[in-house]
């Protein structure tokens, strides 16, 4: 009876509360605030250069849906700066505010008779203008060939708050459809339009 005493009273005895001090609590909790305040600049640059790479893209994709459509309908499909109401085109203003993918029967950049809008791209969030070059500044139709209107290679340059430099995106537009998207430096662009 003895030795179950005895093993009893080692095992309450040794039930000790383990656990932060108050003074251990401060300089974890400091020790993070400096870690986040240093991680903050890189978070907020990586948010904005993946909205930027994304937007581009999806203009990138609305141009080949454009060409692609032209080539299965066997008439012209344009794309243009979208209206308020979504359903028109519109020469003020950028490529931001958003654009439209449509029929274009006779070719004018502009919705009208028969045409049908075919895509709707909502504006691009933030602070991001999406300006074209003067061809390329208010609508591109292309041919069922895969071929542009326009009549010589075109640029759309993509900025940010941040400006023309590296983080600024470009769309090389060439006289037979191919979009690509780059780097704005490399479009030949030396700013923001």
């Amino acid at each position: 009876m003895k030795s179950f005493h005895r093993i009893i009273q080692q095992s309450t005895s040794s039930n000790t509360t383990t656990g932060f001090t108050l003074i251990e609590l401060i300089i974890v909790i400091s020790i993070v605030a400096v870690l986040a305040t240093a991680a903050a600049p890189s978070f907020s640059t990586f948010i904005s250069n993946n909205a930027m790479v994304s937007s581009i893209n999806e203009f990138v994709g609305s141009l080949q849906q454009a060409k692609s459509e032209s080539a299965a309908r066997t008439g012209p499909v344009s794309i243009c700066k979208k209206n308020t109401t979504d359903n028109g085109c519109v020469t003020a203003g950028d490529w931001a505010q958003g654009w439209i993918v449509f029929t274009d029967s006779n070719s004018d950049g502009a919705v009208n008779g028969t045409d049908v809008v075919l895509a709707i791209h909502e504006a691009l969030s933030g602070t991001i203008t999406l300006k074209g070059t003067a061809l390329a500044d208010d609508f591109i139709t292309y041919r069922p060939s895969g071929f542009t209107s326009l009549t010589g290679s075109q640029a759309v340059i993509m900025c940010d708050s941040r400006g023309f430099g590296d983080f600024a995106k470009g769309v090389f537009i060439t006289v037979t459809g191919r979009g690509s998207a780059m780097k704005a430096a490399e479009t030949g662009q030396t700013t923001c339009l």
